[in-house]
């Protein structure tokens, strides 16, 4: 998957009824765009993009499980494309 591919995904995860999968979805959003634009170090990226992660799979409860599983392979694959580098 490109890059491309995962930040739909993300966008997709965006129309989540669940404010917390929006939310993440969000941020990893926010965090993918600072990274491309320099703003912050791919280990900085890594970490933040984990930590919503983290954050995201604590809420379980989440009541949409395909978007919650969604934004974990996008930001798995986000990761993965930025660790390649």
């Amino acid at each position: 998957m490109s890059v491309h591919d995962l930040e739909i995904q993300l966008s997709e995860c965006m129309g989540s009824n669940s404010d917390t999968t929006k939310d993440a979805a969000h941020q990893a959003m926010q965090y993918t765009d600072m990274y491309k634009a320099g703003k912050i170090t791919k280990e900085e990226y890594v970490e933040l993009m984990e930590d919503i992660k983290h954050s995201a799979n604590i809420n379980q409860a989440m009541d949409d499980m395909q978007y919650l599983q969604n934004l974990n392979l996008a930001i798995n694959g986000l990761v993965n494309l930025a660790s390649a580098v």
